[in-house]
């Protein structure tokens, strides 16, 4: 069959049925000598701006972008910005790509209210924090000033703001010259994917507000305030977040918020932030946090208002979140408040977390802190010398039950490995949990279980103590150094 006469037939199938037919077209944008916006956008006459091919893509068509510096186009949306507003269809999405290494260099796309759009291989570049005065790369803090006495970070912000502002001016007017620009900005975008873009120097590497069945993949993002960051509920719904490399964000490597949904956070590795690397907050459900790999971070607790920062951070969020099989590792937190591998922090009306096949490993606070959250299911992770460079005699247990509230807790099959404070502490509600059992412990002079916070609380540092006395571990295993 002849292309003239499939075309011919594809028409009349379409017309039979009701239906329009536009046969895709390829379009391509260059900066050489014949490129220009009055052209029709061929391989012979291509256009010389994005924004140009952006008005006149529809379903099926595809953009390529040769290398060049597109930052200066003007097209009404602000200097540099570069609005997507066509949309294409599931079968027949929009395409914006590149030539294999080309990477041409823009400044900001906006996708507003449009579906089915692609967004693959650019270099948005931004205000690059290498080259702003005083900025030097995490792990090294920038500070103005040093206090002569720590803040009490149990007091309101407002009694420490004007201590913690002076000691970190330079990271605020970092923060404040970002403006809350994003690379990519997406509103009320459907079936959305944006992969394989290189990012950095923005408030937010990426953005969504409103969106659904979103593919964010295979992006290297660096130097942002929020690597990843969603907002407006729902902010993220049916969508996955996989496969990125994030580093040196200020704040959050991923940050999902706002009555997001099914969303997957799988297989990124986020490393040196400046707070918390992947952060569930406000109202997400049904969502997992999966094989990732996150280390270094919380360099800026101290400049929290309501410090500190934990690796993996789920707080007030709704049931059915999964966190499974994260590589959790050199948390940071000198307030002393946190530090975590993973938190799970004031969960809405009781709802429960899964947290299974985890390693968390010589972070500074705990492997995983429960506050005012009953119900969670921790099994089958590996708590390794947590406590790492702590200073307080309480920081460092493999699992921490933090408030009166982190009742009805399961505990099963999870190994705990030379932790600084206790393979699992409590606060004086261990007798309250569901069930504790088929865990391993290898301590040295702590505690295997310790059921209360001062000296005089109850600890145990052998099995046949913690058998006769609670009606946990049954069968677990353990030894404790301190005994030999």
């Amino acid at each position: 069959m002849n292309s003239r006469f499939r075309t011919t037939v594809m028409l009349l199938l379409a017309i039979a049925n009701g239906s329009s037919y536009a046969q895709a077209e390829t379009y391509y944008v260059t900066q050489s000598s014949r490129a220009s916006d009055d052209n029709n956008g061929s391989s012979r006459r291509p256009w010389r701006t994005i924004s140009a091919a952006a008005q006149r893509a529809q379903a099926g068509d595809t953009v390529f972008v040769a290398a060049g510096d597109y930052r200066d186009e003007d097209t009404g949306w602000g200097l540099g910005v570069i609005p997507l507003l066509n949309s294409g269809t599931q079968s027949q999405p929009i395409r914006f790509r590149t030539n294999w290494g080309a990477r041409p260099l823009v400044s900001r796309m906006f996708l507003k209210d449009c579906s089915h759009v692609i967004v693959e291989g650019f270099h948005f570049s931004g205000a690059c924090f290498e080259e702003m005065p005083g900025w030097t790369d995490m792990p090294t803090i920038v500070r103005d000033t040093v206090a002569p006495e720590r803040p009490d970070y149990e007091q309101p912000w407002e009694n420490r703001q004007e201590q913690v502002e002076a000691e970190f001016a330079t990271y605020f007017g970092l923060i404040h010259l970002l403006e809350y620009r994003s690379a990519i900005d997406v509103e009320n975008g459907v079936g959305i994917k944006l992969t394989n873009n290189i990012i950095d120097g923005y408030w937010a590497g990426i953005q969504c507000r409103h969106c659904e069945r979103v593919t964010i993949a295979c992006n290297r993002i660096s130097h942002s305030v929020n690597g990843i960051f969603t907002w407006q509920s729902p902010a993220l719904v049916d969508s996955e977040i996989s496969f990125n490399t994030i580093t040196h964000s200020l704040d959050n490597g991923i940050d999902i918020r706002e009555g997001s949904q099914n969303v997957r956070v799988d297989q990124n590795y986020v490393s040196l932030s400046g707070r918390s690397h992947i952060a569930l907050l406000n109202g997400v459900s049904d969502s997992r946090v999966r094989n990732n790999v996150v280390t270094y971070g919380g360099y800026y607790s101290e400049s929290m208002e309501y410090p500190g920062s934990s690796a993996i951070n789920i707080h007030s969020s709704l049931s059915g979140n999964v966190v499974q099989g994260n590589l959790a590792a050199y948390q940071v937190d000198l307030t002393e408040v946190d530090g975590n591998g993973i938190i799970l922090d004031l969960m809405r009306d009781g709802a429960s977390v899964t947290v299974r096949n985890n390693i968390l490993w010589r972070n500074m606070g705990d492997g995983l802190n429960t506050t005012i959250s009953p119900n969670a299911v921790i099994k089958s992770n590996s708590f390794i010398e947590n406590g790492y460079g702590a200073q307080g005699y309480r920081r460092g247990a493999g699992i921490k039950l933090a408030r009166n509230e982190d009742l009805q807790q399961t505990i099963l099959n999870n190994t705990f490995l030379f932790n600084r404070a206790a393979g699992i502490m409590s606060y004086h509600i261990i007798d309250q949990q569901k069930d504790i059992n088929r865990n391993q412990y290898i301590t040295l002079f702590a505690p295997m279980i310790w059921d209360g916070y001062s000296e005089d609380d109850r600890a145990y540092h052998t099995l046949r103590a913690i058998r006769s006395r609670t009606p946990w571990e049954r069968n677990g295993w353990g030894i404790s150094l301190y005994w030999w």
